[in-house]
């Protein structure tokens, strides 16, 4: 185990993934253990208020998402923002599989109502413990993304990836007071398409 300055070190993680974007393998194994109480963090923010009704761990969450690095190919991530918030998302995707597999079980149960608390701000991940809500909201911003690409991105980073909307800025390259116009904007959109999905 290496010191906590080492392990802290965000060259040292910038350095593995180049060398990981640049094809080699064992990279991902060296980058796993300085970003892992990290991955844990966004796991916890993404189980949160999930109690036992679901089924993944954090640490459970964190090697189905190292699996699929390790799988996926040739992956490209130029600084740490871009690695973790890939990160975050990829754990979202990770469990709406999960709550399609659950919905998919107790199919033929009476359907559910959902809304977005769009004040919620940017912490918002305990209201995705719902199947129902999560499935949902995963269509809505599908359906955001055929009209507007970017903000569907944004709300997706902000929800999924747990970013503030200064870090969105950094990596879309835009300020932070668009990225903020724009969450406004998107919370609102995905909001009324769930309120028209209760009539």
């Amino acid at each position: 185990m290496g010191s906590k300055s080492q392990a802290s070190a965000p060259e040292g993680v910038t350095a593995l993934l180049q060398e990981w974007t640049n094809g080699d393998a064992e990279s991902l194994q060296r980058l796993i253990p300085l970003v892992y109480d990290q991955l844990k963090q966004k796991a916890r923010y993404h189980l949160l208020n999930e109690s036992n009704a679901h089924t993944l761990q954090p640490t459970a969450l964190i090697n189905e998402v190292y699996l699929r690095l390790k799988d996926g190919g040739n992956m490209r991530f130029t600084s740490r923002l871009q690695f973790f918030s890939f990160a975050g998302q990829l754990m979202m995707r990770i469990l709406v599989e999960h709550a399609r597999a659950r919905m998919a079980q107790k199919r033929g149960g009476d359907q559910e109502k959902v809304s977005l608390d769009i004040d919620g701000g940017d912490n918002m991940a305990g209201h995705w413990a719902d199947p129902v809500m999560m499935l949902a909201l995963n269509e809505s911003l599908e359906k955001l993304e055929q009209i507007d690409d970017r903000k569907s991105k944004v709300l997706s980073l902000s929800l999924f990836a747990g970013l503030k909307a200064e870090e969105i800025a950094e990596l879309m390259e835009v300020s932070a007071v668009t990225i903020r116009r724009e969450l406004r904007a998107a919370r609102c959109w995905v909001a009324y398409e769930l309120k028209g999905a209760d009539k």
